[in-house]
């Protein structure tokens, strides 16, 4: 599972599988739900 969260809210999620050395792509429509004034973007791996 990877996570986008932003100051506790959840941004986005994907079930993907994950692979060393291999790229994962999310759909850039979390974009816009980000907030400047919220703080940090963390993306989580779990």
């Amino acid at each position: 599972m990877l996570e986008v969260r932003q100051g506790g809210l959840l941004l986005a999620r994907a079930r993907t599988r994950l692979i060393p050395g291999r790229p994962v792509h999310l759909d850039a429509g979390w974009l816009s739900r980000t907030d400047p004034a919220a703080g940090p973007v963390r993306v989580h791996v779990g």
